[in-house]
């Protein structure tokens, strides 16, 4: 079974020379801004995950996720942001001895409401909620659900000190079956996260993207931590980001062990889009 890793993640961090140079923002907030969903970034990401161990024949999972994200001002009050993940899936024998596949996995989006900047804290706390979508988009079975799912999501996140500590909380039921006998999708995704940004710009994160099936009465629980640091090339501001994934609990069959990723993301300030 597929899973795609949702997370607010940013590794690898590119920003044009033009646009660091325009931008009002230091190497210090623009790393402090990259561990807030809510922050007035256009991101382009690009997320690689590495995953053995996976089934009874030591199956392993390779993925390389696009994830862009773009807020939409729909007003003086509210933002609407919205993240598109499109995953590409090389895996081979992760059910028995399936043998190899390679594709397009199911594209997810989130769609999040959130008070723009200046009211986004309740104190120092920011809030989103919305609409998360599964679209049915695998190119072989064993690469995605065969289903239509959607579902609320919400987040919240305090950011203080250099911290930003908060969650998210998604459900998703499956609303469209594109195959016949797969089973029904009701599934709950919860993802604490904390991440801790300094003064010379370094960012130690860590996060648990948590998924109950209460369809099969099972939890998929991968904690990922990951460290990097914002540099500059010239006037580019490169943030450089890695870490490793310890699989805490999965069903049988299931990935067992350590995993590994990257993370590379293009990365321009909101306000310079003209």
């Amino acid at each position: 079974m597929s899973r795609t890793a949702i997370t607010f993640s940013i590794g690898l961090t590119l920003i044009s020379g033009a646009a660091a140079a325009q931008s009002d923002d230091t190497a210090a907030e623009i790393a402090k801004d990259l561990a807030n969903p809510f922050a007035d970034l256009i991101v382009l990401p690009l997320i690689l995950e590495y995953t053995p161990d996976i089934g009874s024949d030591d199956g392993y999972r390779t993925s390389l996720s696009f994830q862009p994200i773009y807020p939409f001002q729909l007003n003086s009050d509210l933002t609407l942001t919205v993240r598109t993940i499109i995953p590409l899936i090389q895996q081979e024998n992760i059910v028995g001895s399936s043998g190899s596949q390679f594709g397009l996995g199911d594209i997810e989006q989130e769609f999040f409401l959130a008070p723009n900047a200046k009211q986004t804290r309740f104190g120092d706390l920011s809030l989103g909620a919305g609409l998360q979508v599964t679209w049915p988009t695998s190119t072989d079975s064993l690469l995605g659900e065969g289903t239509m799912a959607l579902g609320p999501t919400a987040a919240a996140l305090v950011q203080k000190n250099g911290w930003t500590y908060g969650g998210l909380i998604t459900q998703q039921w499956g609303v469209w079956e594109t195959r016949d006998n797969v089973p029904d999708v009701n599934t709950t995704f919860l993802e604490p996260f904390v991440a801790y940004t300094n003064a010379s710009q370094w960012t130690f994160q860590t996060f648990a993207e948590s998924e109950y099936d209460w369809t099969a009465d099972e939890w998929w629980v991968p904690v990922t931590a990951e460290v990097g640091k914002l540099v500059e090339f010239g006037e580019v501001p490169v943030q450089i980001m890695g870490g490793v994934t310890y699989w805490a609990d999965s069903p049988q069959g299931g990935p067992d062990g350590l995993a590994f990723r990257m993370d590379v993301s293009v990365v321009i300030p909101k306000g310079l889009k003209k």
